[in-house]
């Protein structure tokens, strides 16, 4: 049995440790479009801003594709799959049979069609090759646009702006809105302007005016942002091309159930392609997140071997910008029956919000006190009942000792 697994992020190294769990032997191919080891694209951002180098940018030591007997086709792009041969077709006409196959392709940028957006100075951001071409692009007293409210599109502006780069964040409706709820945004876009990113909220761009001596960027509201250099950080979508005219089921993101299967016999996805379980709504999405992907990607590992596990992943994101930590998990946008607790300080970039619905923890959001987020989680997943110790969750006391003995055994078990 040949296992092959499209992809190189943390959904294919989630599932090459899953399958060698219980497959010692088996043949393991990895293909990939990018030319070099796994890295892990969070830190981006990090190379940019010159905190971290190259070398520190793997995801895993030097020796994991040998150590696990991985046969590697770094460089190689995956171009289609032929289910009735069981066969990957790469771009440059190779073939690669499977026994069994995980799509793990990630996500790809959103292409902005804008006027303009073609010029040599805009740049996207999403792979270690667009950090290194826009590092060696910058200069200290540079002006920059960079486009995009989500997590991309903040650590670019962050490691611009600490690279000595005047940048400013145009932004259609709000910051981060699908990790943080109104108030927690609040505090972070004060905290933002305090270390010198400027913001343009409440607008978008309509054109990009200008070549290499320097650029306009026109938004809605008529206002001009004069700068050397944009950044386009829109967003991300599935990429799911590789499977198009194939009998693998999709909507956003490739189909998946709770064992990372696809529609077809022998083929699994995981990460940023695959639409899996929500374990809160129940529902189908894509969660494109680090840990949910390595997650995904090691129960599909372990199912390819013969496994029997499952996943269902949840919204849950750790990050700091300019030192201020945030972290959410869950449900953040509550629903009118749902109770919500709030502790928040007018003076300070404090602030922590707990969602709960029928007695259980459904979500969170904590800005700067991130403390016992870990345990919050617990509850969130293990969909704990709180009832014997709600007073300590909304008082902010609430910590292990607060749990029942048999539920603060099962915790520590763990």
């Amino acid at each position: 049995m040949t296992h092959v697994i499209i992809g190189n992020s943390a959904a294919a190294v989630g599932a090459v440790e899953g399958i060698r769990q219980l497959d010692k032997e088996s043949p393991v191919i990895l293909i990939t479009e990018e030319p070099h080891h796994t890295y892990s694209r969070p830190l981006i951002s990090y190379l940019l801003s010159g905190k971290v180098t190259a070398e520190k940018m793997n995801y895993r030591p030097e020796d994991f594709y040998v150590k696990n007997h991985i046969t590697t086709m770094f460089g190689r792009k995956a171009a289609a799959v032929d289910i009735n041969a069981k066969a990957v077709i790469l771009e440059d006409g190779g073939r690669v049979t499977y026994g069994t196959l995980l799509i793990a392709t990630g996500s790809k940028p959103v292409a902005l069609k804008l006027p303009g957006i073609d010029s040599e100075s805009i740049f996207p951001f999403y792979t270690m090759k667009d950090a290194f071409a826009l590092k060696q692009f910058i200069r200290d007293g540079m002006k920059a646009v960079v486009l995009g409210a989500g997590l991309t599109a903040l650590k670019a502006a962050e490691a611009l702006t600490t690279s000595g780069v005047e940048t400013t964040l145009v932004v259609r409706s709000r910051i981060l809105r699908n990790f943080l709820d109104p108030g927690a945004t609040e505090k972070l876009s004060l905290h933002l302007s305090e270390n010198g990113l400027h913001l343009a909220i409440g607008s978008e761009p309509v054109g990009i005016t200008g070549e290499n001596n320097g650029l306009s960027v026109r938004l809605t509201d008529g206002r001009i942002l004069a700068c050397d250099f944009v950044v386009s950080a829109v967003g991300i979508e599935p990429n799911k091309e590789l499977i198009e005219g194939v009998q693998i089921a999709t909507e956003h993101g490739i189909l998946v159930d709770q064992a990372l299967r696809t529609n077809v016999p022998g083929i699994y996805a995981a990460g940023d392609v695959a639409q899996g379980l929500d374990l809160l709504t129940g529902c189908q999405r894509v969660i494109p997140l680090l840990p949910v992907a390595y997650a995904q990607g090691e129960a599909a590992g372990r199912n390819m071997a013969g496994g029997n596990a499952v996943y269902a992943g949840m919204n849950m994101n750790a990050i700091s910008f300019f030192g201020l930590p945030l972290i959410s998990a869950g449900v953040i946008h509550e629903e009118p029956a749902d109770e919500v607790y709030l502790q928040k300080s007018q003076t300070e970039k404090m602030y922590r919000k707990l969602v709960i619905r029928q007695n259980r923890v459904v979500g969170y959001v904590l800005v700067e006190q991130i403390d016992r987020a870990g345990l919050l989680t617990w509850l969130i997943r293990e969909k704990v009942n709180i009832t014997g110790f709600k007073a300590t969750l909304i008082d902010g006391s609430f910590n292990h000792a607060c749990l029942p003995p048999k539920l603060r055994r099962e915790k520590i078990a763990l």
